[in-house]
């Protein structure tokens, strides 16, 4: 008998569905790539001029850019995700599942995803029982239940989880973009350091940035490397919080009492300057996305 539980454990997490998406899904990298190159294509080559007085918009811009692409794909993956398994790894010439619950010695032997093929050896056996569309699906559906809604689920979990990655790309693109060179890159507790070389190549200095979607209690992460703590380099967070691109959540997650948490141990918040403007206007260690490409980070690594 299939369980629902377990063919949603099946196709989420480690399961089947991150192996068709590793497959054919782009990663965010190359899907920040991407979403640059049409961005550059649909109005034109970014440079450092247009990056410092519009990176907010700019950065917004990609972002949805991206987010359309990745949608498209990922449907495209989720639609097929059922089909593949059919035509990939149903029934890979191994003995049927009856004959191998039959049989102790063999028991737990039959190919990967156990419930899923279960599920496809059910409705095999209704195929070639019934007689006619009506009867065949009115028993079929049911079953593709589970496995349909872990698939709708897995689907909006994933786009949450790979927004950080999302945002921290796009950054970097835009670092390079801006004139700068990223010279060296470390991943140093929950962010990364980067050596960043100025425009004019005459010196350089290194930055810490996390990236974060919203600010909710995970931020403080950021605070938790010891390495970091007494580090002479300038060290940022930078968060979508209040655009709606990565999360429904609102700006009220950038509260006073958050921000203060950040300043206080010597990180500089960025933010969109949406949010910039109307919550922390005067406040010095809230800066947008316009502020850091302008100001901070020529400074920061001078």
């Amino acid at each position: 008998m299939v369980h629902p539980d377990t063919v949603k454990n099946e196709l989420q997490g480690d399961g089947f569905l991150k192996e068709v998406k590793a497959d054919r899904l782009p990663d965010p990298e190359e899907l920040s790539e991407n979403a640059l190159k049409q961005y550059e294509s649909r109005y034109a080559s970014l440079n450092p001029g247009t990056i410092t007085r519009n990176a907010d918009h700019i950065l917004q811009e990609l972002l949805e850019l991206e987010r359309d692409i990745y949608i498209e794909q990922e449907t495209e993956v989720y639609r097929e995700a059922l089909r593949i398994f059919l035509e990939e790894k149903y029934d890979t010439g191994q003995a049927s599942l009856s004959a191998f619950a039959e049989s102790e010695t063999h028991q737990g032997e039959f190919s990967e995803y156990p419930q899923l093929q279960e599920l496809f050896s059910q409705m095999e056996e209704i195929y070639r029982a019934e007689d006619g569309f009506t009867q065949v699906f009115s028993k079929i559906l049911p079953l593709l239940y589970p496995a349909m809604d872990a698939i709708s689920v897995s689907a909006q979990q994933s786009r949450r989880k790979r927004a950080g990655s999302s945002l921290r790309y796009h950054i970097e693109n835009l670092v390079e973009k801006a004139g700068h060179s990223i010279l060296t890159h470390d991943t140093a507790g929950n962010g990364h350091v980067y050596e960043v070389e100025a425009v004019d190549e005459e010196y350089s200095g290194t930055i810490y940035i996390s990236f974060l979607t919203t600010l909710r209690d995970r931020f403080r992460q950021s605070f938790s490397d010891s390495s970091l703590r007494n580090s002479t380099e300038a060290q940022f967070i930078a968060t979508g919080a209040g655009n709606d691109i990565f999360t429904s959540s609102s700006r009220s997650d950038i509260t006073t009492r958050k921000v203060e948490e950040i300043t206080d141990e010597g990180f500089t918040l960025i933010v969109f300057e949406g949010v910039k403007q109307d919550q922390h206007q005067d406040v010095s260690g809230v800066v947008s996305y316009r502020e850091f490409f302008s100001d901070r980070l020529p400074a920061d690594i001078a």
